[in-house]
């Protein structure tokens, strides 16, 4: 991607809250499986990976990010009050598993993401930003 190409994409994103990440090929698709969840309901995240190696990845330190007009703000642990086990989970090449994280009843109205910390099994090195946030979502009201 030309220079140019990045300086005004990186423009545009700044009015529209979206973030630019270098082009590579993903290792791990993170994607909610609603993209309205109603507070008190259960977020649902599918893990893919996509690489040709194994993938490590603890949903315990995973994180709520809220869009607060042009940034994104943590909002604290995903998994809130509900205990977890700290462990590294593996997900084998084109392999995918699912997790639920419970929305709070006095989640504030918005837009959301999650934030995950994930390595490659064989350096152990963490992924890239991009492949560690899932989808933006909106948290609505229960009756919509």
């Amino acid at each position: 991607m030309n220079q140019r190409l990045v300086v005004a994409l990186s423009g545009l994103c700044a009015l529209a809250a979206c973030e630019v990440f270098a082009p590579h090929d993903p290792a791990l698709r993170l994607e909610t499986l609603e993209t309205r969840i109603a507070v008190g309901q259960d977020a649902e995240v599918r893990f893919t990976n996509l690489s040709d190696g194994s993938l490590l990845y603890n949903a315990c330190y995973a994180l709520l990010e809220r869009l607060v007009q042009t940034e994104w703000r943590d909002m604290g642990a995903a998994s809130g009050d509900v205990p977890c086990s700290d462990e590294l989970r593996i997900l084998l090449p084109a392999e995918s598993g699912v997790v639920a994280f419970p929305l709070p009843l006095d989640l504030a109205l918005g837009t959301y993401r999650y934030r995950f910390t994930a390595f490659y099994d064989e350096t152990e090195g963490l992924l890239p930003v991009a492949d560690r946030v899932t989808n933006r979502f909106s948290v609505v009201t229960g009756a919509y």
